[in-house]
């Protein structure tokens, strides 16, 4: 029951990176089904996993309050039965809704008792994760350097461990980091490396997550149409993958490239779509932020009672669900749109509302000073006015925000003007200039490190294609990946494995007079039709040696019935070298091998033990034209019939006790193909 509820949790994981909120109610029933025959800790395992899973579905739908009830339920029933990697889990799960709601003190204490129990328990892999998260939290918070720190420590973590798939998600987080604090090239360097793994890994969708990302660097930059050249390539990843979350929200990012260019027309059109695709999959929080684009297109094209509504539906969906940081920026945008429809009252009424509420964001803390410094000059109190634009000012400093710096400058330019206030009116309107100034030469100098990163990059993802191809052209699929993910030392023991070996009868005759060309083209014909003919039953080829061909079955991946797949694969080869009249002699024979990836430079998956030199001697020791197997092998396949549900064409026939050097006397057997055996 325990691989049960282990396949079961392995499954949860998937439904939770693709946001299947189906598959996560699926998967609680059928945890709910086997927990009346599990022992009692395992019981209650069940019911904290259960809990942490319809918490997850609770936050993938929007619901936070939900969500922190089930995670607090699932922490309670893992305390209960001190299952470490649960509570630490259970309490990551908890910071992570806090983050969610905007509480981002909150969450960082949470985070940093999970972060003190993994390290209390030396467990490396949720210590990583931790870290990661708390760099997350700072991030949201709009402490980016602070950020970077974290993920650094992660990152480090990861790389030690070998864990490449989790390192190239920190190197895409720390990308973005840059890119939020401006610094394009950095962004773009550490997001193109991240990308260049998750490609060589062949994970898709981390691909078209660091592609999002780059789109966003570039939209920030003003490269519009970059952005959304790098948005499509994600978008059409994500369609070919059927992951409607990541859709909707590429989607989303594509509208809100065409509202920044001024198109809020065709802004509208893909905002909408993001809208209903969210709602579709039941994730409300998602919608409720993408109907708050909306009202932003709505308001650039005019349409005030449009967005007014859709602003207001904001805030009483933002509410329920807890979405405090989503509530404050649909109360900011509400407000300014009020004001600018001269609905003092009631825009006084939701100004003096944002000033009750906590939150740790920039932008929205800017957002709020700027609404409240509106008011106060329509109310003629110029003194606040000031006041309140200076402290956005202070804000935006701190955070290195300088476009919002430059804007503020601006406006506290104008109230001096407006107050005769010559001198300060000159230093603002300097500030503000020296900003555009600064912004725009760092802007065409990176522009230019950008093109030179780009170019490298360019030149690195080529190479590191041809590496990966190279890499699955010479090892087994399963050991490239593995390698490719990072694990240095690839060595396994495979207890059940078939080996086959076939070598060119009398080759030295045969190649003796002829050009060496003619000999490559009979080989490379024969080991072309062989490696076909392996990859049809499912056999793994190891190598060529000379003119010898050896291939396994059962390793380094499970095949079912490896024994009959075996032998179709020897009987097919062996008639395919007589079709082109090329003498072979065949050998197999099954047991327990060794394998492991050979060299650095010039790698090379093989396999050795007794098992590899048995068969060597059963090829050596059989006739010309027919396939030689050992007493073990017949056994096995002879298991491997029975349970075919038809019956087959393969036959064995003893041979008797044959001399085999260095094993003595054995009995053998010869493999025959019924419609060749005459």
């Amino acid at each position: 029951m325990a691989t049960t509820l282990d396949d079961l949790l392995h499954r949860a994981d998937h439904a939770a990176n693709t946001h299947d909120i189906d598959l996560l109610r699926t998967l609680v029933n059928e945890a709910r089904a086997i927990q009346p025959s599990l022992a009692n800790v395992d019981a209650v395992r069940v019911d904290a996993e259960c809990a942490r899973w319809e918490g997850i579905r609770s936050a993938i739908m929007g619901d936070l309050p939900a969500a922190l009830a089930s995670f607090e339920q699932a922490l309670s029933h893992f305390m209960a039965i001190e299952h470490e990697s649960g509570i630490s889990r259970a309490m990551g799960n908890i910071a992570l809704i806090h983050s969610d709601m905007g509480d981002y003190s909150t969450a960082l204490t949470w985070y940093h008792r999970a972060l003190e129990r993994s390290e209390q328990q030396g467990d490396e892999a949720t210590m990583a994760i931790v870290l990661g998260n708390i760099g997350v939290t700072h991030s949201r918070s709009g402490a980016q350097n602070e950020a970077l720190t974290w993920y650094h420590r992660s990152l480090e973590i990861h790389q030690r461990r070998g864990d490449a798939a989790s390192a190239a998600r920190l190197m895409g987080n720390i990308g973005v980091i840059y890119g939020r604090i401006a610094d394009f090239t950095a962004a773009l360097q550490w997001l193109f490396e991240a990308l260049a793994t998750h490609e060589s890994m062949g994970n898709r969708r981390n691909s078209a997550i660091v592609m999002g990302s780059i789109g966003h660097v570039y939209t920030v930059m003003g490269d519009y149409a970059t952005s959304i050249d790098w948005y499509m390539k994600a978008l059409v990843i994500e369609e070919e993958m059927g992951n409607t979350h990541g859709i909707a929200v590429t989607t989303g990012n594509i509208g809100s490239v065409y509202g920044d260019v001024g198109d809020a027309r065709e802004a509208l059109v893909w905002l909408r779509r993001a809208h209903e695709m969210h709602v579709t999959s039941g994730n409300k929080h998602s919608a409720a932020h993408a109907r708050g684009n909306i009202a932003e297109a709505l308001i650039e094209l005019g349409e005030l009672d449009a967005a007014d509504r859709e602003l207001r539906d904001v805030i009483t969906i933002s509410d329920e669900l807890g979405q405090r940081s989503l509530n404050v920026r649909a109360r900011n945008t509400l407000a300014r749109l009020l004001l600018r429809r001269s609905s003092i009252d009631e825009a006084r009424m939701l100004i003096d509302g944002i000033s009750h509420l906590v939150w740790e964001e920039p932008l929205p803390s800017i957002a709020a000073h700027q609404n409240r410094s509106t008011l106060a000059s329509i109310d003629g109190d110029v003194t606040l006015a000031e006041r309140e634009l200076v402290r956005a000012l202070e804000i935006a400093r701190q955070h290195g925000i300088r476009r919002e710096e430059a804007l503020i400058h601006k406006a506290l330019r104008d109230l001096c003007r407006r107050q005769s206030r010559l001198a300060e009116s000159i230093e603002h309107a300097d500030a503000f200039e020296a900003i555009n100034d600064e912004l725009l030469g760092e802007q065409q100098r990176r522009r230019v490190d950008l093109l030179v990163v780009e170019h490298t990059m360019a030149n690195e993802r080529q190479r590191a294609e041809r590496q990966r191809a190279l890499l699955y052209n010479l090892l087994p699929e399963s050991i490239a990946h593995r390698i490719l993910n990072g694990e240095t030392d690839v060595a396994d023991d495979f207890d059940d494995a078939g080996v086959l070996f076939i070598d060119v009868a009398n080759f030295t005759r045969t190649a003796h007079g002829k050009r060496t060309s003619e000999v490559l083209t009979m080989l490379n014909d024969l080991f072309t039709r062989f490696d076909t003919i392996a990859e049809e039953h499912g056999i793994t080829k190891v190598k060529t040696i000379g003119d010898a061909w050896l291939g396994v079955s059962n390793a380094p991946t499970t095949l079912p019935q490896h024994h009959h797949a075996l032998a179709l694969a020897a009987c097919s080869m062996l008639a395919s070298s007589r079709s082109v009249g090329v003498d072979v002699r065949l050998g197999l024979h099954s047991g327990p091998i060794s394998a492991g990836v050979i060299g650095t430079s010039r790698r090379t998956w093989d396999v050795w033990g007794d098992t590899v030199n048995v068969a060597s001697r059963m090829e050596s020791t059989s006739d010309v034209g027919r396939i030689h197997v050992s007493d073990a092998f017949a056994h096995a396949l002879a298991n491997d019939l029975r349970t075919q549900p038809t019956s087959t064409s393969l036959r064995i026939v003893s041979r008797g006790e044959v001399q085999v050097k260095g094993k003595g006397t054995m009995t053998t057997h010869w493999l025959e193909h019924i419609k060749e055996a005459g």
